[in-house]
This record gives C-alpha cells, structure tokens and sequence, in this order.
C-alpha cells in the first residue's frame, strides 16, 4: 500500500510540510532559500495529488505564504493542477481525462480508480447498503484476481465505474423498483438467499409495508422535525421485523430498524417522487 493511503502519514506529511513552506516563506529572498524553490514546488505537487488522490480535503494550501503560494501555483498550474478546483470525482465526465494527464503508469491509474471508487462507495453506501455492498466486493475481487496485471485491472476498474454511474437497472422483481433498496437491505442484514422464492417473497410483502409507513411519514411537512411521528414510525418498521416470523430478521429488528430509518432520509427525494 502506497505510504499517501495512510491517514496518519498524510497527517504527518502535511504537518512537516507547513513548517517547511512556513520558514522558505520567511527566507524567501534571501540567496540561500532559492536552493530550495525546486523542492518546495515539488512538495507542493504531491501534497495536491495526495488529495486528489485520496480525496483528503484536509490537504490544502490555504494556510501557505503568499510568497510560497504564487511559486507553487505558478507551477502546478504547469502541470495541469488548478488547487483552487476541487478534486475530479469519480463519475465526472473529465475523469478519464484527469486520470491519463496525471498518472503515467498503468499502476497509478489503478491507483487512482481504486481510490477514486472507495470514496465514491464509502459516501453513496448509505442511499443503497445492498447494491455498494456489491459494488464494494465487486472491487474487491478486481483488485485480488489482477493484482499482477495493472492493465487488465485498469479496464475492469473502467467497467465498474460504468456500472456504478448506471446505478440500479429496473427490472421486474419480486417488489416495485422503488422499494428495492429496502427489500435488499432486509436481505443483506439477514443473511437470506435470493433464490429461496418462499423467504424472499415473504420479505417483499415486509417490505411493501415498510415502505408504505415510511412513504406516509415523508410526505409529512417537516418530517424529521416531528419526533412524535418519527418514534410512531420506528414502532411499525420494529413491529413489522419483529412479527416477520424469519429469524435472522427478528435477531437483528432494533438494528435493521435504524439502518432502514438511515436509508429513508437517504432516499427521502426519491420516495417523494415516488
């Protein structure tokens, strides 16, 4: 793992990186400091493409002398880096475009997708656990069975980010599109198969119902500021998990009840629209 993948070395890098810009800046026109006006722009790069890379927005140059700054900028701007923009996400149509400009290497193209899809997955878990879940394992089994061939990993990585743009597909199931994330979150927290018909379909009609209470709490105004209905709410979805008659939806009830409140605030625009 590259040392930049750490928090604590970007902690500590960013740390020794401002004590050093902070005593050029002081010495900046003295003859001495020029020796170091190469090491500093370089410095400058990286702390950038740390951030870039890792999305760590705690990485910046705000705090840097003006002096420092103008020289860094002067020459990150040279290499295509504008530290005023924030960094390309993943699923911008200028990511492939930042992705060639800034890694040379298949190695730190795979890099940079890998980091690239943790991100996107670890923010956009919470509108749909079930479906990052697999795009998360998905990743996972890319990076394991092309450890060796960063090419190959380049292109897999590629499709992935396809398929996570595309989002969920509509197809025809067991409950209507817009209660998929929650039918499959059931699924995931219990540990239940899909191709058992009799199980799942009992989970449908469990999630049919749960989404209908949570349906009828959103279209209150000002929903999530009226605990009473919010507390009337978590008592259905609980009753509902605890009476499903499937054990390891019962054993988890308290817990799936919160992850499936998280996942309605989440979701809350799309089931307005729904």
């Amino acid at each position: 793992m590259a040392l930049g993948a750490e928090v604590k070395f970007r902690a500590q890098f960013d740390t020794y990186i401002k004590a050093f810009f902070d005593s050029l800046d002081l010495l900046f026109n003295a003859s001495m400091a020029k020796e170091y006006y190469v090491p500093v722009k370089r410095m400058g790069y990286l702390l950038m493409r740390m951030r870039d890379r890792y999305k760590d927005e705690t990485l910046d140059l705000k705090w840097a002398g003006a002096k420092v700054r103008k020289l860094i900028d002067k020459y990150l701007e040279s290499q295509g880096i504008n530290p005023r923009i924030p960094p390309v996400m993943l699923l911008s149509v200028d990511f492939p475009k930042a992705l060639d400009v800034h890694n040379r290497s298949g190695k730190a193209k795979a890099s940079e997708m890998e980091h690239a899809i943790r991100w996107h997955i670890k923010v956009n878990r919470d509108k749909d656990p079930a479906l990052y879940t697999l795009f998360n394992e998905r990743l996972q089994r890319i990076l394991d069975a092309h450890k060796e061939h960063c090419d190959v990993m380049v292109s897999e990585l590629a499709t992935l980010r396809h398929d996570i743009g595309e989002g969920r597909k509509e197809e025809r199931g067991i409950v209507p599109p817009n209660v998929v994330p929650f039918f499959e979150l059931l699924l995931l927290h219990g540990g239940i198969d899909k191709t058992n018909p009799e199980v799942t379909g009992n989970i449908g009609q469990i999630s049919e119902l749960i989404y209908a209470r949570i349906k009828e709490f959103i279209m209150l105004p000002n929903c999530w500021q009226r605990p009473h209905e919010q507390r009337q709410l978590e008592s259905a979805i609980r009753d509902e998990l605890d009476y499903c008659g499937i054990d390891s939806i019962k054993a988890k009830a308290a817990h799936l009840t919160a992850e499936v409140i998280i996942l309605a605030d989440k979701r809350e625009a799309e089931i307005r629209k729904s």
